[in-house]
């Protein structure tokens, strides 16, 4: 697992909430359709979209290591002064929280953002691009 660097954040100039995004694009949208179901109920999962700001992480191919919430491949992660020039995280295999369980049986959860864990994350209505 990579975890990105202080100050950097996730970007997408097509997933991005109208209404939120302060032009820097860093509002996403993540639909909870494709969440597996042992994590989300199925009334949340096809529930409203969860808006996101913060951080990345890239997940390997460790066995015990399981993506939770993906972003969609248009997706980077960069400091914002210096975006395309400082490209951390990006794609497939970038995502906003995934769960560890380490040989112990111990589980860890690591996300991007503790903004994930506020009421307005879920509650707040969204608009895409693609709405318009």
């Amino acid at each position: 697992m990579d975890i990105d660097d202080r100050g950097t954040q996730a970007i997408d100039h097509f997933a991005f909430d109208l209404d939120a995004d302060d032009g820097s694009h860093t509002s996403l949208v993540l639909p909870l359709t494709d969440i597996p179901s042992p994590f989300l109920s199925a009334s949340t999962r096809n529930g409203p979209p969860l808006l996101f700001r913060g951080a990345l992480h890239s997940t390997g191919r460790t066995p015990l290591l399981y993506p939770i919430l993906s972003v969609p491949t248009t997706t980077y992660s960069a400091h914002l002064k210096s975006q395309l020039e400082d490209l951390r995280s990006y794609g497939a295999h970038s995502t906003v929280a995934s769960a560890f369980q380490a040989r112990n049986n111990a589980r860890i959860t690591f996300v991007g953002s503790t903004d994930l864990f506020t009421d307005e994350s879920g509650r707040l209505p969204v608009r895409t691009l693609h709405q318009t």
